[in-house]
């Protein structure tokens, strides 16, 4: 005798069909991954970059807890500049009806 009998209208004996909850977490994973990537490559672009103006300067004579400071400061500047412009340009107001696409 079955414990569990599914519903009249249900095919099959309590079997789920299709992906349920975990389709929307996979969509989810997948773009906080790319978001992830995309940002830890901007910030080695920018560590790198930081790091050689940084040997540069000790180069030139500065002293190095000074450049030291001022280059991370640069590229904590330059790092929040960066991820409020991606941010700002990922805001939108969803997908458009055919024909009511807005004129630039």
């Amino acid at each position: 005798m079955p414990v569990f009998s599914g519903s009249p209208w249900q095919a099959g004996y309590g079997h789920q069909m299709g992906y349920g909850i975990g389709g929307l977490f996979r969509s989810v994973a997948r773009t906080v991954m790319l978001m992830v990537k995309s940002g830890a490559k901007a910030l080695g672009n920018i560590a790198l970059k930081s790091g050689a103006d940084f040997v540069g300067d000790v180069l030139a004579g500065k002293n190095v807890k000074e450049a030291a400071k001022a280059r991370t400061v640069e590229a904590a500047n330059v790092a929040k500049r960066k991820a409020i412009n991606k941010l700002k340009s990922q805001t939108g107001s969803g997908k458009r009806a055919k024909g009511t696409a807005k004129k630039r």
